[in-house]
């Protein structure tokens, strides 16, 4: 057993699982999180490819998979992407699904959607990533949503609203959506100024529909 700061969360003494459990996230903190990630990746006996990036530092821009993306954390053996600029399509502008106080997005439903984004990539770009998994939706990705406490520097890069802000690649500013539910019925999401917002946006406000997901993945560097 291996204790993370006293909550007992058992990562090791065999084989760790090939995916990680982020259901219960919510009792962690993003640097325990992070502890967690490194101590999975460090005990994993599976093979994985190694992304080839021009740097490994945090706050730079790299390609990856024919894609921008900026290193909004580095770790000894990962680092966490962010995508640079919001695309068109599958990603935005979109508001909640289903249209109502009952569909926020969920891990669920962000799964589902990222999932799809996921189909883009080839087998040896996916190979190069952590897979994680909530096991209480029994949904397994390769790309995530960042928590209201990942963009408010949880994730080292995120520790202003200038670092905060997203814009498709015209320079046109969004708004982008976060994976913690607040209390308007909707999510917490990156305003178009780079700061962190939740009042007045529910499900009916014209501003929901304005919003972007954001795509997150872990990628190995070694």
């Amino acid at each position: 057993m291996s204790e993370i700061n006293g909550k007992g969360l058992d990562v090791g003494g065999g084989k760790m699982p090939d995916s990680i459990d982020i259901s219960g996230f919510g009792e962690y903190s993003p640097n325990e999180y992070a502890e967690l990630i490194a101590e999975k990746i460090s005990r994993q006996n599976t093979s994985h490819g190694v992304a080839e990036l021009s740097s490994n530092t945090l706050g730079d821009t790299v390609t990856w998979a024919d894609s921008e993306w900026i290193i909004v954390e580095s770790l000894a053996s990962t680092v966490v992407l962010a995508l640079k600029y919001a695309a068109d399509g599958w990603c935005g502008p979109i508001g909640m699904p289903g249209g109502d106080s009952s569909q926020r997005i969920t891990y669920h439903t962000a799964c589902n959607i990222l999932k799809t984004y996921e189909s883009r990539f080839s087998i040896e770009r996916i190979n190069e990533t952590v897979e994680i998994t909530d096991y209480l939706e029994g949904i397994s990705t390769h790309f995530w949503l960042p928590t209201y406490a990942d963009v408010n520097g949880g994730l080292s890069y995120f520790n202003s609203d200038t670092r905060r802000k997203f814009s498709t690649s015209g320079s046109v500013a969004t708004h982008w959506w976060t994976i913690t539910q607040n209390s308007y019925s909707t999510n917490y999401y990156v305003s178009t100024n780079g700061s962190i917002s939740s009042s007045g946006t529910n499900y009916n406000n014209p501003a929901s529909s304005m919003n972007y997901y954001r795509p997150f993945v872990t990628v190995y560097i070694a």
